[in-house]
């Protein structure tokens, strides 16, 4: 209808401008390239036809000046639209494309969810059965003997004299572990400062006499400084169980050359042999804990001469130290 009525205005018209508008606006309406293709050719013949019919019949100059306009129209129309319909195309496939990708996005932030939440989920998992094998090997020795003892004591008329206070040192015992199971589930704030007070409350606690030297420590990273407090807590708690030693001393440094977080814990205590396995899971979950953090566990020890321990761990500073 559009073609019919542009082609009416041309019979009664000198000029055809309204075609510079009909061509563009068949292009607009139709929805495929091939449909506007054709549209484009018909109303191109179109005119050809109504200009050879308003110059009288046809005639070679005629012909030839209609069949040049019909095809340089038809030709610039055709061409025009073509570069517009590839720059869509390529429009709509960008759109697409940040479509896919936000999509992507979307699922790689879900998915880094979900990964932070097993992470969690088994860091949980793994403090869970640290704590268990804490209470298998402290509080669930002391309490069975408390047991054994009040057993003892109730089958016997007449109480041993110590008995009531064997009784009572394995009751502190096992309230000094149960508190230091609270204080090793808290992150410490300076790893220093956190082994010198227990190296203070094992000094106020029993006749062994601990020191600290953290003169060439350098502040570390937060998880870095809980493996090693753990060691240190586990340490002291053997040199005050098994060792009856006088003095202990811990040395806490960085190793400049190898670049490595180094704790060392001595004892002049009456030792053991290292190279029998050991009946506790202390050693053992020391060992392990450190390996999974990239580390080692060094023991040297002999009957009569104390107990060295050196736990060894790659350094990692602490943030906003500038190391």
């Amino acid at each position: 209808m559009m073609t019919v009525l542009a082609m009416a205005l041309l019979t009664v018209s000198d000029n055809g401008l309204h075609l510079f508008v009909t061509f563009p606006l068949i292009w607009i309406m139709l929805e495929t390239f091939i449909r506007g293709l054709l549209a484009t050719v018909a109303a191109a013949t179109a005119m050809v036809l109504v200009v050879i019919w308003s110059e009288g019949g046809v005639n070679g100059d005629v012909l030839g000046s209609a069949l040049a306009m019909g095809f340089g129209v038809a030709a610039f129309s055709i061409g025009l639209a073509a570069w517009i319909w590839r720059v869509e195309v390529r429009s709509h496939e960008r759109r697409e494309l940040v479509a896919r990708l936000s999509e992507t996005v979307s699922e790689l932030e879900a998915a880094r969810a979900e990964l932070a939440s097993k992470e969690r989920s088994q860091g949980a998992a793994d403090e869970r059965a640290r704590i268990a094998a804490d209470i298998h090997d402290t509080l669930a020795q002391s309490f069975s003997s408390i047991a054994i003892l009040a057993q003892a004591a109730r089958q016997n008329d007449s109480v041993r004299p110590g008995l009531i206070e064997q009784i009572e040192v394995a009751a502190r015992d096992g309230l000094a572990e149960a508190r230091g199971l609270l204080a090793r589930s808290r992150p410490p704030m300076d790893l220093a400062l956190a082994v010198k007070r227990l190296a203070r409350d094992l000094s106020e606690r029993t006749r062994i006499r601990a020191s600290v030297d953290s003169a060439r420590w350098q502040p570390a990273a937060t998880r870095l400084e809980v493996v090693l407090l753990r060691v240190a807590q586990e340490a002291l708690r053997n040199v005050e169980r098994h060792s009856h030693a006088g003095e202990a001393r811990v040395i806490l440094k960085v190793d400049d050359v190898d670049d490595v977080a180094v704790l060392e814990v001595h004892d002049d205590g009456e030792g053991f042999d290292a190279d029998l396995p050991s009946p506790g899971y202390g050693l053992h979950g020391t060992r392990s804990r450190l390996e999974i953090e990239g580390g080692s566990l060094g023991v040297a020890a002999s009957r009569g001469h104390g107990t060295t321990l050196t736990a060894r761990l790659p350094f990692q500073a602490a943030e906003g130290t500038g190391a």
